[in-house]
């Protein structure tokens, strides 16, 4: 089965590969108290301690896996930043005090695909209404993710040998539309 949450780790490791692109979302957060919803891996949590020093990071995740894995990465390379187990709609009680700024990076089509009801824009809905509940005056809601295209043909290369099985079987579990794969 192709389970995102089941394969953890990897899904994990994938996510801290593209470091580069997140640096440039930091430019938009503002300093003071900062909290990152699902942080995956911790490279956001990373870049926002480098980048702000003198603020409080925080990670709150809802997959005890990854808080587990982020809490040991922590303590090993003495990181500032703390991570809190947690459903994100749930955020004024578990972070309470303003929040100068809330990140979602590449998280949100997470809540869509894996909150249930699944694929319901309702789930995304409440968890950037408690974001924004969450804010200090004047705070900041940075979002990254990506969006879903509209519908159409899309050409893809394959480059990984186990790529095609992959693929296959993602678009035999996804329940979010109807995905057709024609080799040219």
């Amino acid at each position: 089965e192709l389970d995102r949450v089941a394969n953890e780790a990897g899904y994990l490791a994938a996510m801290n590969a593209a470091r580069s692109d997140k640096q440039r979302m930091i430019e938009l957060v503002k300093p003071g108290r900062i909290v990152e919803i699902g942080p995956g891996g911790g490279v956001v949590l990373d870049l926002l301690e480098q980048r702000f020093p003198t603020s409080e990071v925080i990670g709150v995740d809802a997959s005890r896996e990854a808080v587990d894995a982020l809490a040991r990465r922590a303590r090993a390379q003495a990181s500032r930043w703390r991570i809190v187990h947690g459903d994100a709609e749930r955020l004024g009680e578990l972070v309470p005090g303003p929040i100068d700024t809330v990140v979602f990076c590449s998280v949100l089509h997470e809540v869509y695909s894996y909150t249930e009801p699944r694929f319901s824009l309702a789930s995304v809905r409440r968890v950037v209404e408690a974001a924004f509940a969450a804010l200090a005056s004047g705070g900041r809601l940075v979002i990254r993710d990506g969006v879903q295209p509209p519908p159409g043909r899309r050409r893809l290369r394959l480059l990984a040998p186990d790529a095609r099985a992959t693929l296959e079987l993602y678009t035999a579990q996804f329940e979010g539309r109807r995905i057709e794969i024609t080799e040219l």
